[in-house]
């Protein structure tokens, strides 16, 4: 940011810690984290625990602090505190889960190679040590492997063995196992995976049967957690309203067989009589004067507060009809109730009703005050059990003693299981944990304990929007007489030092391009002078640089006299319908709908400078680019194929007089940009029609990327009118039922447009401060006053009416992707 409180708090910067640094190779977070490296001038503590293949990782932060003038100190522990210990749950029970079941692959008449990554638990290695002493026999080698005489040589350690020489044990009996003939070493492993690919059939036979949804509701897990002592644990499922339908429908069988069981023990008869002992005590204290020295008033107020505790207990849910952590305290129904009625969020009633049963729900889709309140209690082992997307995965201190892995998914792989499974069996709190599969097949889990982490890949971190706040900074220290060594050293990071940079030697010289290109178009948009002179729009513009290509589309509009203020004099309606054009567009409006969900046109002077916008950009690239392979053709050369490498070169052949003259004529333009296959199938110019066209269509070693230039692809005409439609009427289940918005998605997609009008409210407010002396188009107070409004209105629209429609869980659809 260019103010001097910002840069102030940046010179006092000491360390930046960065935790969970593999999300870096994320799309969309990714790229904060790759921009915030390259920029950090103060030393960084990077950590991790699922960072795979780290070396290129390594030598590119290296690389980045030895030019800060820092030694970069790698530090490396392998392996766990402590264990996870895999189960299956196939309906009946927990059945515990061998390693080695990864080496077996779809057939079990054959063994895949052992993975180096693949470990044993200690208990592991003693099974099969004596499965390979009974298959094998008491060979010389198998002997010296045995217990006793491994740790003997060792006269310290005794029984009290450490986890670095058991681990060291584990690894002789792999190495011993890996030297064995096939056909031993498969009947060992058929052996020892026997108990659990007989609960993978019978889970498999399930699934096809009734399907994923219809199985995990009917899971009765919950019960088996209790006796196994796995509580408190956590559900992970990739879907957030299965996360949704998996907990209702565990709360929805518990609820129904505690009332079975009231029933069965006729407990209610208890509470009557246990009420009208409390109606009589009440009576009599209501016939009994109060003085200060009354022992009968103060025997019948202790008599009733017992009785009205006692009553209270009954309300409660039995202990063994909940997902409570056995032994610890229970938060009351009332205490709850109290601790909830302060809070505000779009959460369904029934979602507030699991709490009451140790049971809690988690995902990005869910309001923060709700999520807040769900991970409070899970750490004070007030919950027993919470289902959860991956976002209580990484960054959130979620101990637990378990966790589940419910439903495949196709992002399940490597990093998501490591990830997930690293919350169970937490340093500080258990000894061991525990990692269940719950409806997942025998190859899919055998794929997850066998695979390796995958290496971080890096991200495309050059944006307009970035390269005009770095020039802004600069512009900004420079004018104040300020420290510019770490923005221009930020800057040249952004250009070199990209982790994704290709190792060749155009790369630095085609990043350098870029930057130059970012410029170019940031002059053009009158964002930047003829010498990188910041103009009044740079600063609005920039406010706004999370949402791209939106900020540059708001900034051209502001730039046409009277065109926004127009808009701004119709109605509040038709400005906010402008935005939702511009900020949180989402396809699948339908005019045939009743109502219709499809967002109103643009105003034609509105979409024509928004079009114009979009070409401009696409004009700008393609010239550029073009301009650039010209000059350096010699380093860009033929193409290869980025399997085979077979390379590519120009098509030379001796065509016949006819052939060469259709050539000719076919041929009018020369192929400079577009890749050579692309043109081999018939495309023989450089006129691309959108940003995605040319990126999709360009020579592959550019590296084209659509987040490079702020254009729209098109100006849908289908794009949905949620955000218009819930500013209109205020109606969740509106929007959820007519607009086909999950409601799952609902309060996230509110929140940023909430979060969007705040930032353009507050951004114009603030300019329309600055530049009171001298105002400007972006400054009018008929604008400003408009976007005020409508922040306003829409923040007070979601206080009013942000509570999700209740929905029965007996009703809850057990459909779900």
């Amino acid at each position: 940011s260019p103010t001097v409180e910002s840069d102030d708090w940046c010179q006092r910067l000491r360390f930046a810690i960065l935790d969970e640094i593999h999300t870096l190779g994320k799309a969309g977070q990714g790229t904060i984290w790759e921009q915030v490296l390259l920029v950090a001038h103060c030393p960084i503590l990077a950590l991790s625990a699922t960072l795979g293949a780290p070396e290129a990782f390594v030598a590119w932060l290296r690389g980045l602090q030895q030019d800060r003038g820092r030694d970069l100190y790698v530090v490396q522990h392998h392996g766990r505190y402590n264990h996870l210990t895999p189960w299956v749950f196939d309906g009946a029970g927990l059945k515990r889960v061998h390693p080695y079941m990864a080496l077996l692959g779809e057939s079990t008449s054959y063994l895949l190679p052992r993975p180096p990554s693949l470990k044993m638990l200690p208990e592991d290695a003693v099974r099969l040590h004596g499965l390979l002493m009974e298959l094998e026999g008491a060979t010389p080698s198998l002997m010296s492997l045995a217990p006793g005489t491994f740790f003997a040589a060792d006269p310290a350690a005794g029984w009290n063995l450490s986890m670095e020489q058991a681990s060291e044990w584990e690894a002789a009996i792999a190495a011993h196992f890996d030297c064995l003939p096939v056909e031993l070493r498969l009947k060992a492993v058929l052996r020892l995976t026997e108990e659990a690919r007989e609960g993978f059939d019978v889970v498999e036979r399930a699934l096809q049967q009734v399907g994923e949804p219809a199985y995990l509701a009917g899971s009765i897990l919950a019960d088996y957690l209790h006796s196994s002592q796995l509580l408190p644990a956590i559900c992970f499922h990739n879907c957030r309203q299965g996360c949704e339908f998996i907990a209702m429908a565990l709360y929805d069988t518990l609820e129904k067989r505690e009332k079975q069981h009231r029933q069965d023990k006729n407990t209610d008869s208890e509470k009557r009589e246990l009420q009208t002992k409390f109606n009589a005590v009440a009576f009599r204290l209501s016939k009994i004067r109060s003085t200060a020295l009354n022992p009968e008033l103060e025997s019948l107020k202790t008599e009733r507060d017992g009785l009205q505790r006692a009553i209270a207990f009954h309300d409660e849910p039995l202990l063994e009809f909940t997902a409570f952590v056995p032994g610890q305290p229970r938060v009351s129904r009332e205490c709850l109730r109290d601790d909830l009625s302060t809070l505000r969020c779009s959460t369904s009633g029934c979602l507030w009703q699991l709490l009451f049963r140790g049971i809690g729900v988690h995902h990005s889709g869910l309001s923060k005050e709700y999520r807040q309140t769900v991970e409070r209690m899970f750490r004070m082992r007030q919950l027993g059990l919470v289902v959860s997307t991956s976002t209580l995965a990484v960054g959130i201190n979620m101990p637990s003693k378990a966790s589940i892995f419910a439903g495949d998914s196709p992002f399940l792989d490597a990093y998501q299981y490591q990830q997930e499974a690293g919350r169970a069996g937490r340093r500080g709190f258990d000894l061991r944990g525990h990692t269940v599969f719950l409806g997942l097949p025998r190859l899919k889990v055998s794929l997850l304990l066998a695979a390796d982490l995958p290496m971080i890949q890096g991200n495309e971190v050059m944006t307009p929007s970035l390269v005009l706040r770095l020039v802004m900074k600069e512009r900004f220290l420079a004018a104040t007489n300020r420290a510019r060594g770490n923005v221009l050293k930020a800057i040249e990071n952004v250009i070199g030092s990209p982790l994704f940079l290709p190792l060749r030697d155009s790369g630095k010289l085609q990043r350098a391009a870029l930057f130059r290109l970012c410029c170019s178009f940031l002059r053009q948009e009158r964002l930047l002078g003829s010498k990188l002179e910041l103009t009044d729009l740079a600063g609005f513009v920039v406010h706004i640089h999370y949402d791209e290509p939106g900020n540059f589309a708001i900034g051209s509009l502001l730039q046409v006299p009277g065109l926004l203020e127009e808009i701004c004099c119709q109605s509040r309606e038709a400005l906010v319908s402008l935005l939702c054009h511009l900020f949180c567009r989402r396809e699948g409006g339908k005019v045939t709908a009743v109502p219709s969900t499809r967002l109103p046109p643009l105003p034609a002077k509105v979409g024509k400078e928004i079009e114009k916008l979009s070409q401009r950009a696409l004009e700008a690239a393609v010239g550029f680019w073009q301009s650039f392979l010209l000059e350096h053709a010699p380093m860009y050369g033929s193409e290869v194929l980025p399997l085979t490498g077979f390379e590519v070169k120009t098509l030379t052949l001796e065509f016949t007089e006819e052939v060469a003259s259709e050539v000719a004529q076919r041929q009018t333009h020369q192929v400079i940009l577009r890749s050579s296959f692309d043109a081999l199938s018939g495309w023989c110019d450089d006129d691309f029609q959108c940003i995605e066209e040319l990126c999709r269509s360009a020579r592959c070693d550019l590296g084209l990327s659509p987040s490079m230039f702020p254009a729209f692809s098109t100006l849908s005409p289908n794009l949905n009118s949620y955000l218009l439609d819930y500013y209109k009427h205020g109606q969740l289940g509106a929007i959820i039922k007519n607009n086909r918005i999950p409601r799952t998605e609902v309060y996230e997609h509110l929140d940023t447009f909430k979060f969007m009008l705040k930032s353009l409210a507050a951004t114009a407010e603030r300019r329309a401060a600055v530049e009171a002396n001298r105002p400007t188009s972006f400054s009018d107070p008929v604008i400003v006053s408009a976007f005020s409004a409508v922040s306003k209105e829409f923040e007070g629209i979601m206080k009013q009416g942000v509570a999700a429609p209740k929905l029965p869980i007996s009703k809850t659809k057990a459909v779900f992707t």
